[in-house]
C-alpha cells in the first residue's frame, strides 16, 4: 500500500500546471505533462525549449501565441506531444505571428505530434507572417480548421520537411491552406484529409508559390474542387517527383479536378510527377486547368471523370484568358471518361511534344477532344490521330514525328517502354529550349543513344544505369547471395526490377498494394553483378547492385 502511495505520489508531482498568460524557459521531461489552463503567449523577445517525450495538454479551449522562439524538438522515439487534456474539449492550436526578417529557424518543431485542436486558420498550427520557422518529421492528424484542416500559413515562407498530414477536416484545404505563401515543402505525405468544399489535400491562392518535391498526396477527398491539390488565382508553385493519387472530387457539377485544379491566372509547373487514380464525378479526373501549365516527364494514368477529361481537362476559362498548356514527354494512358477520355480542352493554346495518349478507355473511342482550342502535336504516339474530335474555332496541326503505334509498354500496369517499343529514339531530335531535366521519371539519363524516347521513361537497357542513392528506406540482402535476396522497404514497393551486368531486363514483379517485403530467388541466374531497381509508393527509385556469388 505505501510503494502504491509513493508511486501516485510520484505520478502527482510530475504534473506541471501551467496557468494562462506569458510563458518562458525550459519545459524537461520530469516536469511532464505541462498542463495548460488558460491561453498562452511568448513573447518577441522571450524563448521557450519544449524537450522530447513532454506532453503539452490543453485542459480547455485555450491556443498557444507565439511571436518569439519556440524550440520543441522531439526524438523519433520521443515526440513531443500537443493535445487535449480534457475529451470534452478541442483545442486551439499554435498560432505563430509578426516575425518576417528574423533569423531562419528561429523557431524549431522536429518529431512532434498534433492532435484534436482546432480553430478557423490552420487546426492545429497557423503561420501569419512569421518566416523563420521549420516544422520537421512531425505528424498532424485528427484536427480541423475553416481554412487548413492541420496548417494555415499567410504571408510567410516556411519549411516543411517530412511531415504526416493525415485524417484533418476543413471547409478548404483538407489539409494544408496558403495565402501569399510559398513554403518549401519536403518529403511530405498528405493522406486522406477531408474538405467540406474546396481542395482536400491543398489549397492555394493569391500569389502562393510552394516548392513541393517528393512528396505524397493520396487519398484525400473534397466535395466541390480539387480531391488533391488547388491552386487559384496568380499561384506558381513548382512540384518535382510527386505522387498524387487516389483523390476524390465528390462533385457532379461545378466542381472538378480529381487530383487537381489548376485555376485562374496561375503558372504552374510539373516535373517527374505522377498523377494516378484519381476520381472526379464531373470533369478532369487527373486534373483541370484554366491557367498555364508547364508538364515534363509525367505519367498520367489510372484516373477517371463521369464526364470529360479522364486525364487531363481544360476548363472553358474566362473569355478574356486563354491559358498555354505544355505537355512534353508524358505519358498519358489508360484514363478513361465519357468524352476526351487522355484529353479535353475546351479553351487553350495546347502544345504536345514527344509525348504518348494511348490506350484510354471511352464508351465512343473519343480520347483527345478539343472545343476553341488549337492543339499542336509532334513527336508522339497519339492512338486514333486522325479520329480526334476538333469542334467549334479550333485548330489540330501535327508537326513531324507522329505516329499512330501500340507503344507496347511492359505491361497494362507497367508504362515504360519495352526493348521493341517504337517510341524509343523517336522523340524530337533537337530537344533545345523544351526545358527537359537531365533524368526521366525513374531518375536515369534523359537521353540515352543521343536521341529522346516519347514517354516519361528513357529506355534504359545498357550497362552503367545510374544509381540512386539510398535514404534507408529500402534494403537488399544478403548480398553477396549464392541462392537469392530479399528486399525489405520503410515504404511500400509498387514494382521491382532486376537487370544483368548487359543491362537486360531479368525478372519483374508490379505489386498494386504495394509490399514491403519481398524475397526473390537467384535459381538458374548466371554468377556475376546485378542491378535491382525498386519503386516506391512516392514514385521514387532506388537501385542497387547485388553480387550473385
Amino acid at each position: 500500500m505505501l510503494f502504491l502511495f509513493s508511486l501516485l505520489t510520484i505520478s502527482l508531482s510530475s504534473q506541471t500546471v501551467i496557468p494562462g498568460g506569458n510563458v518562458s524557459g525550459h519545459w524537461d521531461l520530469d516536469g511532464s505533462p505541462y498542463q495548460i489552463e488558460g491561453d498562452i503567449e511568448l513573447h518577441p523577445d522571450s524563448s521557450l525549449i519544449i524537450d522530447a517525450g513532454v506532453e503539452v495538454l490543453f485542459m480547455q479551449d485555450f491556443r498557444f501565441r507565439i511571436y518569439g522562439s519556440l524550440q520543441a524538438i522531439g526524438k523519433a522515439n520521443s515526440t513531443v506531444i500537443f493535445d487535449t487534456g480534457n475529451t470534452f474539449y478541442r483545442w486551439y492550436g499554435l498560432e505563430f505571428r509578426d516575425t518576417t526578417g528574423s533569423a531562419p529557424d528561429s523557431s524549431i518543431l522536429v518529431y512532434c505530434h498534433f492532435s484534436s485542436s482546432i480553430q478557423d486558420f490552420g487546426g492545429a498550427v497557423g503561420v501569419i507572417a512569421y518566416d523563420s520557422l521549420r516544422i520537421d518529421n512531425c505528424v498532424f492528424e485528427y484536427n480541423e480548421g475553416f481554412k487548413g484542416g492541420a496548417i494555415y500559413i499567410e504571408y510567410a515562407n516556411p519549411l516543411l520537411y517530412n511531415l504526416e498530414i493525415r485524417n484533418n477536416i476543413s471547409i478548404d484545404g483538407g489539409g494544408i491552406f496558403l495565402v501569399g505563401a510559398s513554403p518549401h515543402i519536403r518529403n511530405c505525405i498528405i493522406q486522406n484529409n477531408d474538405s467540406d468544399w474546396i481542395a482536400g489535400g491543398l489549397f492555394a491562392k493569391e500569389y502562393s508559390s510552394p516548392l513541393m518535391e517528393d512528396c505524397l498526396i493520396d487519398n484525400n477527398t473534397s466535395i466541390g474542387s480539387a480531391g488533391g491539390l488547388y491552386f487559384h488565382d496568380y499561384c506558381e508553385p513548382v512540384i518535382r517527383n510527386c505522387t498524387i493519387s487516389n483523390n476524390f472530387c465528390q462533385s457532379t457539377q461545378f466542381g472538378s479536378g480529381g487530383g487537381m485544379k489548376i485555376n485562374f491566372y496561375c503558372y504552374v509547373q510539373l516535373e517527374n510527377c505522377i498523377i494516378q487514380d484519381n476520381l472526379c464525378n464531373s470533369r478532369g479526373g487527373g486534373m483541370t486547368i484554366t491557367s498555364d501549365v508547364d508538364m515534363v516527364n509525367c505519367l498520367v494514368t489510372g484516373n477517371q471523370a463521369a464526364i470529360s477529361g479522364g486525364g487531363i481537362n481544360v476548363d472553358l476559362s474566362i473569355s478574356y484568358y486563354r491559358p498555354l498548356v505544355n505537355v512534353t514527354n508524358t505519358s498519358i494512358t489508360d484514363n478513361s471518361s465519357l468524352v476526351g477520355a487522355g484529353i479535353n480542352s475546351e479553351r487553350s493554346d495546347f502544345n504536345l511534344i514527344n509525348s504518348i495518349v494511348y490506350d484510354n478507355q471511352s464508351t465512343n473511342d473519343n480520347f483527345i477532344d478539343i472545343d476553341k482550342t488549337a492543339l499542336y502535336i509532334e513527336y508522339s504516339n497519339i492512338e486514333d490521330s486522325t479520329e480526334v474530335m476538333v469542334h467549334d474555332s479550333s485548330s489540330l496541326v501535327f508537326g513531324p514525328g507522329v505516329i499512330d503505334t501500340d507503344p507496347v509498354f511492359f505491361s497494362s500496369s507497367d508504362f515504360r517502354l519495352s526493348e521493341i517499343s517504337p517510341c524509343i529514339n523517336a522523340g524530337t531530335p533537337d530537344t533545345t529550349g523544351l526545358a527537359i531535366p537531365e533524368t526521366d521519371l525513374d531518375g536515369f539519363e534523359r537521353i540515352h543513344d543521343d536521341r529522346i524516347d516519347m514517354g516519361c521513361y528513357e529506355n534504359q537497357y545498357y550497362v552503367g544505369r545510374k544509381e540512386v542513392a539510398m535514404i534507408d528506406l529500402v534494403d537488399v540482402f544478403p548480398n553477396p547471395t549464392t541462392s537469392g535476396f530479399e528486399i525489405k522497404a520503410g515504404q511500400m514497393i509498387k514494382a521491382i526490377r532486376v537487370f544483368n551486368q548487359n543491362g537486360f531486363l531479368i525478372f519483374r514483379d508490379h505489386f498494386s498494394a504495394g509490399t514491403k517485403q519481398q524475397l526473390i530467388s537467384t535459381s538458374g541466374w548466371q554468377k556475376g553483378l546485378y542491378l535491382v531497381e525498386c519503386t516506391t509508393e512516392l514514385g521514387k527509385v532506388y537501385v542497387y547492385k547485388v553480387n550473385l556469388i
